[in-house]
C-alpha cells in the first residue's frame, strides 16, 4: 500500500464521524461536500500533481465506502435486523459481499433568479456535532485532556496505561454516555481509537450493530474477566461495482468487550508497508488488559503551554507584538513558549475550528523562525502548486513580507496546524514573526483569513498601516461590480440555480498573468472564471489520466464534464456520490463549475452553465 494513499485514508478515518440518521445518504454526502469540495477543487484549480490527485480520489473512494457500510449497519433497519449467528459483539451476514443501497435521485427543477438581486436568507441546516464538541472538539480533532473529559462524565473512563512506540495521546471528546480517545502518530500513518460507552437497552442498543461477512474470522478472546471478540479487516469498496467485499487483509483491527455496563471498542489502523513496529493481536490484547481509570499523570512538557501574554513575555524575554484587530469571529486563546527555538506562539480560535486551529502567530526576537520549505514541505516537493508573492507590509523591514499559500502546513512544527495553508513571514524592528492561517473559504464556518487580512494583521502588530481600514478586500467580496473592478473582465452569473442556492461570496485571485474569480453558491458549489489561462480543453483532458472526461457542449461550445471517483481510468462506483466538474471556454475566459457529492445529473449543471449571463 502506497504510503501517501494510506496517510490519506487514515487522515479521513480520523476526521470523519458517522452520522446517526435513518437515511445515511444525505448526511454522508453533506459531510463530504462541506469538508472536502473546497479543499479538493482548489487543488484541482491550482493543477496539483496528477499522481497526488489520483491517490487522493482513490483514498476518498475507499474510505467513503467504509463510511457508507458502517453507516448502513449502524443506522438502517436492515442492518439492525440481520441475525447475529451466535456472535455477541458483531453481526454475521449471510454473504461475503454487501450490496450498497441505491439512493433515489431527487427531482430537481432549477429556479429563475435575477443576478445581483439577493434571494431570501435560508435557515442553515444545523451541523450534527457531539455533545462536548464545543469544548472538546469533534472526532477530527479531539482536544480535551483525560482529566477534563472525566470531569464531564458520570461513568469511569479508562485509558491506555502504555503506548506503542511512535503513538501519542491526541485528545478526547464525546457526550454524556460515550467518549472517544484518540492516539496516533505524528505522520498520520498509525492510530488507535478507544471508544467507551454506557451500554444500556435505551442508550447503547446500537453500539454492537456492526455487520461482518459470513466467512469473517471472529475470535473469542479474554480481557481480564470479560469475554470479548476480535477481528481483522473491513469491507473493501475498491472493486469498482455497487457492492463491498470483506477484506481480512486490510490493516484494520477491532476488539470489543463489555465491562459491567460499559461497552469498549479498540480500533487499530496502521500502514503495514512501513518498516515500523506494528501492533498485532497479541499486543492489542495486552493493551486492552492494561487499561486503567487512574487519572493521568502529567508528563513534563518542554513547551510551556496555555500561558498568558505576560507569562510568555517573561519567559521569552522580549515584548510581544500583538494584533489589535482580528478577522470576523476570531478571538485570542492562549500563548505557548518553545524554549529551544526561543519562539512564542499566539493561538487564536474561531467557532468554526472544529477540525483544528486556523490562525496562529509565531514570534521570536533572537532565533530564526521555521523556514518556508520546512513549514510547508510541499514548497520544495511540488512548487508548481505553491503560490508565493512578496507583499507590501507597513512596518516591516524593506516594507515587505513573504506570502505563500497552496498546501497544508506541517503541524509538527511549532505554532502551525494542518488546517492552515497560508504563511506571511515578516521581519520587523527587533522581532520576526510568521502568521499562519487558513485561506480556504468555508462560508458556513467563517474560519478563514484572506491575504489582505493577513497583511492587516501584520500591520496591526507593527503599528504602521499602509492598507486603509475601509479598503475593499478582493478575497471577501459580495458585489459582482466590486469583483469586476479587480478582475478587469465581465463576470457572468447563472440565472437558473438550484432552489436552495444563493451567492454567498466572491473572491478575486491573481496568480501571475491569471486573474480568477471564485463564486461560492450555497456553500458547496463553486463557479470560477479565469482570464490569462493558456491551456485549452485538450490539455486539461490529458493532464490527469485518472479523470474520465465526457465531451459535452455548453451554448454550442466544446466542454468537458466529469462525475465520480476514478483511479487510472477505472471508475470507482460509490452510489450517491457525484463529485462534478464542468469546464468550457468562451471569448478567452475559462469557466469551471464544481460541485461536491451531489446526486444531480449533468443536465442540471449544463443548464446552469448555459444560463450564465
Amino acid at each position: 500500500m502506497d504510503e501517501k494513499t494510506f496517510r490519506n485514508i487514515l487522515r479521513q478515518v480520523i476526521e470523519q464521524s458517522v452520522p446517526h440518521r435513518a437515511n445515511p445518504w444525505p448526511a454522508v454526502q453533506r459531510r463530504f461536500s462541506q469538508i472536502d469540495v473546497i479543499h479538493n477543487e482548489d487543488q484541482r484549480i491550482n493543477q496539483a500533481v496528477s499522481v497526488s490527485n489520483r491517490r487522493t480520489r482513490l483514498a476518498t473512494a475507499v474510505i467513503l465506502a467504509i463510511l457508507i457500510v458502517i453507516t448502513v449497519v449502524f443506522t438502517t433497519p436492515q442492518g439492525r435486523a440481520w441475525a447475529q449467528s451466535a456472535l455477541r459483539f458483531f453481526i454475521r451476514s449471510d454473504s461475503n459481499t454487501l450490496v450498497l443501497p441505491t439512493p433515489t435521485p431527487p427531482v430537481i427543477s432549477l429556479v429563475e433568479v435575477t443576478p445581483d438581486v439577493p434571494l431570501p436568507t435560508l435557515t442553515p441546516t444545523p451541523r450534527q456535532t457531539l455533545a462536548f464538541a464545543q469544548q472538546c472538539g469533534d472526532e477530527s480533532f479531539p482536544k480535551c485532556t483525560l482529566n477534563q473529559i472525566r470531569g464531564m462524565l458520570y461513568f469511569p473512563v479508562k485509558e491506555l496505561a502504555s503506548l506503542p512506540s511512535g503513538l501519542r495521546f491526541v485528545g478526547a471528546t464525546g457526550g454524556p454516555d460515550q467518549v472517544r480517545l484518540v492516539y496516533r502518530s505524528d505522520d498520520l500513518t498509525r492510530a488507535i481509537f478507544l471508544t467507551e460507552s454506557l451500554h444500556t437497552p435505551l442508550t447503547g442498543a446500537l453500539s454492537m450493530d456492526f455487520k461482518v461477512a459470513v466467512n469473517t474470522p471472529v475470535e473469542s478472546v479474554q480481557i481480564g474477566e470479560a469475554n470479548g471478540e476480535y477481528l481483522k479487516g473491513m469491507w473493501d469498496g475498491t472493486s469498482g461495482n455497487d457492492s463491498l467485499t470483506w477484506n481480512s487483509n486490510l490493516p484494520i483491527q477491532f476488539l470489543r468487550w463489555m465491562e459491567g455496563d460499559i461497552f469498549i471498542e479498540m480500533m487499530v489502523l496502521e500502514n503495514p508497508d512501513l518498516s515500523v513496529h506494528q501492533v498485532d493481536k497479541t499486543e492489542l490484547l495486552l493493551l486492552a488488559r492494561g487499561l486503567t481509570d487512574v487519572p493521568e499523570i502529567p508528563t513534563p512538557q518542554p513547551i510551556a503551554e496555555h500561558l498568558s501574554i505576560a507569562e510568555a513575555e517573561a519567559l521569552a524575554g522580549f515584548h510581544l507584538l500583538i494584533p489589535d484587530k482580528l478577522p470576523r469571529e476570531y478571538r485570542f486563546s492562549h500563548t505557548s513558549y518553545i524554549p529551544d527555538m526561543k519562539t512564542v506562539c499566539l493561538i487564536y480560535q474561531n467557532p468554526g475550528d472544529y477540525r483544528g486551529q486556523t490562525l496562529s502567530i509565531a514570534e521570536s526576537a533572537s532565533a530564526s523562525l521555521t523556514a518556508l520549505n520546512e513549514i510547508m514541505p510541499d514548497y520544495s516537493k511540488h512548487p508548481s502548486y505553491i503560490y508565493t508573492e512578496t507583499l507590501t507590509v507597513g512596518g516591516a523591514r524593506d516594507r515587505t513580507g513573504l506570502y505563500a499559500y497552496g498546501a497544508s502546513l506541517d503541524d509538527k512544527k511549532p505554532c502551525a496546524g494542518r488546517e492552515q495553508n497560508a504563511v506571511l513571514m515578516v521581519q520587523a524592528a527587533g522581532v520576526q514573526f510568521s502568521i499562519y492561517a487558513n485561506n480556504y473559504v468555508e462560508v458556513s464556518e467563517q474560519n478563514f483569513v484572506t491575504r489582505l487580512e493577513m497583511v492587516k494583521l501584520a500591520e496591526s502588530m507593527t503599528g504602521i498601516h499602509i492598507v486603509a481600514e475601509d479598503q475593499l478586500d478582493p478575497g471577501y467580496l459580495h458585489s459582482v461590480k466590486d469583483a469586476e473592478g479587480f478582475a478587469s473582465f465581465h463576470i457572468k452569473q447563472p440565472t437558473r440555480l438550484l432552489p436552495e442556492m444563493s451567492l454567498d461570496l466572491i473572491q478575486v485571485i491573481q496568480e501571475g498573468q491569471i486573474r480568477r474569480t471564485v463564486m461560492l453558491y450555497g456553500g458547496y458549489i463553486i463557479i470560477s472564471q479565469s482570464s490569462g489561462v493558456t491551456e485549452m480543453l485538450d490539455t486539461i483532458y490529458n493532464e490527469d489520466p485518472g479523470i474520465i472526461w465526457e465531451n459535452v457542449t455548453v451554448n454550442g461550445q466544446p466542454a468537458l464534464y466529469s462525475n465520480g471517483l476514478f483511479d487510472n481510468g477505472k471508475f470507482i462506483t460509490i452510489p450517491g456520490d457525484g463529485t462534478m466538474s464542468l469546464i468550457w471556454f468562451e471569448n478567452g475566459i475559462e469557466y469551471r463549475i464544481f460541485a461536491g457529492a451531489t446526486p444531480y445529473d449533468k443536465e442540471v449543471f449544463i443548464t446552469m452553465a448555459e444560463s450564465m449571463r
